[in-house]
């Protein structure tokens, strides 16, 4: 028995941390190509104009003071910046915009929102090809 409830309370010698937030990814492709991934299923943005898309999620905004921004690849002064209006879930992604940045291409922002249906964080990366 003693054997059995060490079992229960022994922490696995070659675990590994889970994350169990969702995960939203967009790459961008070229100025009018953005593709989009959420917990891997494909999402589908419409291009409103030349680096700018929207895509309705199931997302609640959790941002408080600053919107998550990653660096343009190439350019000292270019951004790259994803914002949630309110509570509605429309995420807006610009790309090439004026700015500085403080993280890289490809960071992942972690617990940017919630996901409206079950509470659970979300995850944001942002990959510029």
């Amino acid at each position: 028995m003693a054997a059995i409830t060490a079992a229960f309370v022994t922490q696995p010698v070659f675990g590994s941390v889970i994350d169990l937030d969702h995960q939203l990814i967009f790459t961008e492709n070229s100025s009018s190509s953005l593709s989009a991934t959420y917990d891997g299923a494909t999402l589908t943005p419409t291009l409103v104009s030349t680096d700018e898309w929207t895509l309705q999620a199931n997302v609640r905004s959790l941002f408080v003071v600053v919107f998550p921004q990653w660096e343009e690849p190439g350019s000292a002064s270019s951004i790259n910046v994803f914002q949630l209006s309110g509570s509605h879930g429309l995420v807006t992604i610009d790309s090439d915009q004026s700015g500085d940045t403080v993280f890289g291409d490809g960071f992942t922002f972690v617990a940017v929102g919630t996901d409206s249906s079950d509470g659970v964080p979300v995850d944001v990366t942002f990959n510029d090809q």
